[in-house]
């Protein structure tokens, strides 16, 4: 996948992370969805949960499908977060001159919740089909304006976005960066690494002091 570098210095995410990072930031809306699904009682439903047969899911295909999508890509995140961030190999060797928080507006990604908490349910697949075209376009506004990764599943996972200008050695050219920092990003003499993988800079943990 390729990667290109914007006119800030910026390298873009590649497509299928892009895609990977949305959607784990709407895994409590499809948790909220299959909670909805639930129905008691002697309502007409599609599938038992063997566990109560009082309860049923009414749409498990959409209920469990979406949930369990967005459930793989927090998974996903996760292990990302474990592996990239706790490596030593690799990456460079650069001095932090400058670092300021890249903060958003968190109305981008509540829009949907608020969608599915009020208007949305699985009743039928005119509904689901048109929600779905909804979080696509939602998915391509968030990545046109690169807010993709001020996803707030993050700030759960402790990762935090900073805007970086880092130089490698004195009377380099600097580069400013957007990376990911697990915890809070702080200015030092020492020297920190910087690493990038499809498109995701990120600074390793062992390398911060």
């Amino acid at each position: 996948m390729s990667k290109e570098k914007d006119k800030s210095g910026q390298i873009s995410t590649s497509f299928f992370i892009d895609i990977i990072i949305f959607v784990s930031s709407y895994f409590p809306l499809f948790l909220i969805l299959l909670v909805k699904d639930i129905k008691s009682g002697l309502m007409c439903c599609t599938l038992k949960i063997e566990t109560n047969p009082d309860f049923y899911l009414c749409h498990p295909w959409w209920s469990f499908g979406l949930f369990g999508i967005s459930f793989l890509c927090l998974i996903l995140l996760i292990f990302l977060r474990k592996y990239l961030f706790s490596s030593d190999r690799g990456g460079r060797s650069v001095v932090l001159i400058s670092c300021k928080r890249v903060r958003g507006d968190m109305l981008n990604f509540t829009i949907p919740f608020l969608v599915g908490l009020i208007g949305f349910n699985y009743e039928s697949w005119q509904q689901t089909a048109a929600f779905l075209i909804f979080m696509f376009f939602m998915f391509l506004f968030l990545r046109k304006d690169e807010s993709i990764m001020l996803n707030p599943m993050f700030l759960l996972l402790n990762l935090k976005l900073y805007r970086v200008e880092s130089q490698r050695m004195a009377g380099e050219r600097k580069e400013t960066v957007d990376v990911l920092s697990i915890g809070d990003l702080v200015l030092s003499e020492s020297i920190v690494k910087i690493k990038q993988v499809r498109g995701v800079s990120f600074i390793l943990e062992n390398s911060k002091t």
